[in-house]
């Protein structure tokens, strides 16, 4: 599927998240000094609302690939069941193309081109607001990373992969730094 196949990243839904959190930091600030029981409960709320904020910026081939992953994850989420080798939406190659996109998207990031999640969460009227969903957003894909990467390992397929995860949370690190 070209771009016009996958869903629009953010939406209406993101556009209230970035809202909200506008509107729940400006509270904060209010808070700031007196009410340190009802600045944590504000903070919280916050705090959900930018990691789903987040979560909403990732392509939709992704999200649908980690919930389908998530099916066959064992109690425990270290392993996964042995069905997982049968479905065909969690090929080896569909994997591989996977962690191909999210390290030639970090790549894209660190090099400070132009990416529409960055420009949606740059819409976030606080610094703390827009560096802590920009923090969700790139852990989530190396988390990402090291999930998909766990699931090729599963099915004796990780020597297909040119990076580690490590090497992706170094990579996220160095563009949070």
């Amino acid at each position: 599927g070209g771009p016009g196949a996958a869903r629009q990243r953010g939406g209406p839904a993101a556009r209230r998240a970035i809202h909200q959190a506008n509107a729940l930091f400006r509270v904060l600030g209010a808070l700031e000094g007196g009410g340190a029981a009802r600045g944590a409960a504000v903070r919280s709320r916050a705090s959900e609302l930018l990691g789903g904020l987040a979560a909403s910026c990732r392509p939709a081939e992704l999200s649908e690939t980690l919930e389908r992953v998530g099916m066959y994850e064992q109690e425990g989420g270290g392993s996964f069941s042995a069905e997982i080798s049968r479905d065909p939406a969690l090929s080896p190659e569909a994997l591989v193309s996977r962690l191909h996109g999210i390290h030639e998207y970090l790549l894209l990031v660190l090099r400070g081109e132009p990416d529409e999640s960055v420009a949606l969460l740059d819409l976030l009227a606080h610094s703390e607001a827009r560096s802590l969903a920009r923090r969700e957003l790139l852990n989530g894909y190396a988390e990402a990373y090291d999930r998909l990467y766990r699931v090729l390992g599963a099915q004796g397929r990780s020597a297909q992969i040119q990076h580690k995860p490590d090497y992706v949370r170094d990579l996220v690190g160095s563009i949070l730094a």
